[in-house]
């Protein structure tokens, strides 16, 4: 193998495998907007595509095919927004300001809000989820039988419901829009979103809050 070839093997195996030092980044990211209508898989690739740009030094697996190596939290629907989209990033090094660095390439919508480093463990210790769904005053239905579980806030011109659910449980959230507007799709503003997880990631990380240029 030549000089030439030889430099180029290394640049694409010099950050793979198990032995080479790693460095953990949970990051907390938010999809909002028309992009909450990307498919999980579609998120999850632009989001690879996006720390590439950014120029954060991913590990990446083994293999014929190496992938980078991301842990990604419990997935939301098609249509929902996520405050709460959590994912740990193994790195070879740690970067400065990751917050800064990632929504500096990110387009309006998504953006990395808070990060932690070495919660290693967290997305195994999520045991609940928190949703809310917004929904115009105009298209509830059923204003009886609400659920104890489920908090009910009455606005001028729409309502806001708010639950939690186990990590393991079905989220429901389009079965309770269609419990309180008689349709899954009212034709209206109907805005479904996940909020928040519990237990949240532990204070002894560093927090950063993310900031758009």
């Amino acid at each position: 193998m030549n000089k030439v070839n030889a430099e180029r093997v290394h640049d694409r195996t010099e950050n793979r495998g198990d032995r080479i030092p790693r460095f953990f980044l949970l990051a907390r990211f938010k999809k909002k907007g028309p992009l909450r209508f990307l498919s999980q898989t579609e998120v999850q690739k632009t989001l690879i595509r996006l720390l590439r740009l950014a120029g954060f030094p991913l590990v990446y697996s083994q293999g014929f095919h190496p992938r980078p190596r991301i842990s990604f939290g419990r997935a939301v629907k098609t249509g929902v927004a996520d405050l709460a989209m959590y994912a740990l990033l193994e790195l070879l090094k740690p970067v400065d300001n990751p917050a800064m660095r990632f929504n500096s390439v990110a387009p309006k919508g998504l953006e990395l809000s808070q990060y932690w480093w070495n919660q290693t463990d967290y997305l195994q210790r999520i045991e609940s989820y928190k949703y809310r769904i917004v929904i115009e005053a105009s298209l509830i239905k059923n204003f009886t039988n609400w659920p104890e579980s489920i908090s009910i806030q009455l606005k001028k011109n729409h309502v806001v419901i708010e639950y939690s659910r186990n990590v393991n449980e079905s989220d429901l959230i389009f079965e309770t829009v269609e419990f309180l507007t008689s349709s899954r799709y009212p034709r209206g503003i109907v805005v479904p979103m996940r909020i928040s997880a519990f237990p949240e990631p532990g204070e002894c990380g560093n927090v950063e809050k993310g900031a758009r240029n």
